[in-house]
């Protein structure tokens, strides 16, 4: 018996009325904060925060969990980094298998998503998110991969980093 699990970016239509809860995931954990860049998220516990003057990588304490979100330079917008972001999965996993790019809300923002499922160099399955988002300012490029043999948690706290995610764009 095979059991897929996947990521969530919401879309705007499936946001939830007044006074309803938006997930079940657990909310606790510690903020990370990068001003310069407008990321804002939740760190879950044991995760760490690596900064760089462009992005910021969240790992989990065992490394099956990645989570990296980045700006693009100025003159890139979201259309073609996630194509050229989805391409470049294609060229260096194994058997991608990536859903179509669709609308969906990323940070806060407008943006565009693909998932799915691929073989990193090491044959570990993964389950993957790549998502982008153009604010006023910034594009941002959201990725996000977890070793299918990690269970259920990793995948829980990979979201719980995604659902908080505010970019200022």
């Amino acid at each position: 018996m095979a059991v897929t699990a996947v990521l969530v970016l919401r879309d705007p239509s499936d946001e939830p009325k007044s006074g309803t809860t938006s997930s079940p995931l657990p909310k606790r954990g510690v903020l990370f904060e990068l001003r310069r860049l407008g990321v804002v998220g939740v760190r879950p516990p044991g995760w760490r925060v690596k900064r760089s003057s462009r992005a910021v990588r969240l790992a989990s304490p065992d490394r099956a969990g990645l989570v990296g979100v980045s700006v693009a330079p100025s003159s890139v917008g979201a259309g073609p980094l996630i194509a050229s972001s989805l391409a470049t999965v294609r060229r260096s996993y194994r058997r991608a298998k990536l859903t179509k790019i669709n609308r969906a809300r990323v940070g806060g923002i407008p943006g565009r998503t693909s998932g799915g499922t691929a073989v990193n160099s090491r044959g570990v399955p993964l389950d993957l998110v790549i998502a982008t988002a153009e604010g006023r300012r910034r594009t941002y490029l959201l990725q996000v991969f977890v070793a299918r043999g990690a269970g259920g948690r990793r995948l829980a706290e990979a979201q719980t980093i995604v659902n908080s995610l505010e970019l200022s764009g």
